[in-house]
């Protein structure tokens, strides 16, 4: 009975054990309430980063500010400056214009001075000047009249010697009949197929052997002679044709010993 006493006595004790979690557990409590008091000291800590975040931004934007308005004014300042080099340009090109200007007066003013010589001289020999002026206006007369059209010639050639030839002048307004080599008769274009006269000479050609009519056809009368040379053959006329190159007189003194 007394060993199992002295065993039980022998047991470890839990007392410091306890004791010492007891500490753990307030050191702990106090850590957290550091951490806690900690966490709630930073959002001030925050907020004065922030607000000084703000000021800095403030000088930041006040300094922008400034920038902007020097800009505004060297942009007026350019502006003023713009505007008078063009208005020096103006100025310049204004002088430019006057010293063309003066320029002109200068020889305006010389070629009036040499008309004025010229009144004097010419006031000094009227009869002179009545002379001069008569051979300028025959000189524009002559200038003015419109050159005169070459005259054209028609010579025999060829088979031609052997006709007896009847000229017939065809124009852009009509037919002009010839007799002994000067014109003696007048058709108008749209009396060609009914002028008795043309056509009794177209009958008259037809019954003579040797007879032809020979159309002078001018350069602007082809129609014309269509028109004619149709008629003459509708009458069985023998006929044939002579281009006429100019607009001049025709001259057949050839045919007529003239």
């Amino acid at each position: 009975m007394s060993r199992r006493k002295q065993r039980e006595d022998e047991g470890v004790s839990l007392f410091p054990f306890l004791s010492i979690l007891a500490c753990v557990i307030g050191v702990l409590t106090l850590l957290i309430t550091a951490l806690a008091l900690g966490q709630m000291d930073n959002p001030e800590g925050h907020s004065a980063e922030r607000a000084e975040k703000f000021a800095r931004l403030q000088e930041r934007i006040q300094e922008l500010e400034i920038k902007i308005r020097q800009l505004q004014e060297l942009a007026a300042k350019a502006q003023t400056v713009r505007q008078a080099a063009e208005e020096l340009q103006r100025l310049k090109t204004e002088q430019g214009e006057l010293a063309a200007i003066d320029d002109q007066a200068v020889a305006l003013l010389a070629e009036l001075n040499q008309l004025n010589d010229t009144i004097k001289r010419l006031q000094s020999d009227p009869d002179g000047i009545k002379k001069q002026l008569a051979e300028l206006r025959a000189e524009l007369k002559r200038r003015k009249a419109p050159p005169a059209a070459p005259r054209t010639v028609v010579r025999p050639a060829g088979s031609g010697v052997d006709i007896d030839p009847v000229f017939v002048e065809c124009n852009a307004t009509g037919l002009v009949v010839f007799e002994d080599g000067k014109p003696a008769h007048r058709i108008r274009r749209s009396d060609i197929a009914s002028d008795k006269r043309f056509l009794q000479l177209l009958d008259q050609v037809a019954q003579n052997p040797k007879g032809r009519v020979i159309f002078l056809v001018r350069p602007d009368a082809v129609g014309t002679y269509n028109q004619a040379r149709s008629v003459a053959l509708s009458h069985f006329c023998p006929n044939g044709k002579l281009p006429v190159l100019t607009q001049g007189e025709i001259d057949l003194s050839q045919f007529y010993g003239r």
